[in-house]
């Protein structure tokens, strides 16, 4: 009886893990613009969140967006093993190779080798040491402390922000700072110096889930030419083109018709991001010439 104890609650705490470390339909992180030299006053704030599937490479990734006054797509993102993984657009030098974000297995003194190509991660940090949390939900969560960038929390990312370790950061004295993570209606996660009562429902969210607009975009490429076609909505829109390190190498007038043709004959062999820019938000798709 005892053995049947122990390995129910074995099986209880493998359980919750794996259902916050899963990364769903709106989840929710809640972000302060933080200025450091003054006070720590509040800049700005916004929030990244969770809404629908994409595939990419023929594997299945959530799609995480931005908001604060707009909604724009931002990245897609994938849990596996305990671990995160990040599809970027335009991120520098990696094209639409995923990026290793977390690894929620990792033990003290083991390094966490990432192919992040700029941020804390690109320097292949240690792990130095790691205690345990209680979250809102009073569920312990592991926490890690890194030798650069960090800390961790498990199934919540850093505390600064979800991506915040696989790029460089300006020294202006602002910095991003999580203040709420929430699943659904559930509050995991609180900054309790920087957050007000309201600060898990920010633009509305406590309301009712973001709503994006259904994509029905099509492109069809042959030898450099690229149709384009569009929902038939007439709504304004732009068209960027850029490399995959994020050099712009096109950009269309704003238009509202819903087939648009562009030639990228004269373009080099290789692979392009096409953003589609609309008032408030943006679609990414990848080109191959």
């Amino acid at each position: 009886m005892k053995k049947l104890s122990i390995l129910f609650l074995l099986l209880i705490s493998v359980s919750v893990q794996a259902q916050l470390n899963n990364l769903e339909d709106n989840t929710y992180w809640f972000r302060y613009s933080v200025n450091v030299l003054d006070s720590e006053s509040i800049e700005g704030e916004d929030c990244l969140f969770i809404k629908g599937d994409t595939i990419i490479n023929k594997i299945n990734y959530k799609k995480l967006f931005y908001k604060d006054y707009y909604t724009d797509y931002y990245c897609s993102i994938r849990e596996k093993d305990n671990k995160i993984y990040a599809v970027i657009p335009n991120y520098p030098y990696n094209g639409l190779e995923e990026i290793l974000l977390y690894d929620f297995n990792v033990k003290v003194g083991d390094t966490i080798k990432s192919n992040a190509t700029e941020g804390a991660l690109s320097r292949l940090p240690v792990v130095e040491s790691i205690d345990t949390i209680v979250l809102e939900n009073n569920e312990k969560r592991k926490r890690f402390w890194l030798s650069y960038g960090g800390p961790w929390i498990e199934g919540i990312g850093h505390v600064y922000d979800l991506l915040f370790d696989v790029f460089e950061h300006p020294t202006n004295g602002i910095i991003t700072e999580l203040v709420c993570c929430r699943k659904n209606e559930v509050v995991y996660y609180k900054n309790h110096k920087l957050c007000e009562e309201d600060c898990c429902s920010m633009f509305g969210v406590g309301v009712s889930p973001i709503q994006i607009p259904e994509n029905k975009v099509k492109i069809y490429t042959n030898s450099g030419k690229v149709k384009i076609t569009f929902p038939d909505n007439k709504e304004s829109k732009v068209l960027i083109v850029t490399d995959i390190i994020g050099n712009k190498k096109l950009e269309t007038e704003q238009f509202t018709d819903n087939i648009y043709n562009l030639d990228l004959s004269g373009f080099k062999n290789g692979i392009y991001i096409l953003t589609v820019k609309y008032k408030k938000y943006t679609d990414s798709y990848k080109i191959v010439r």
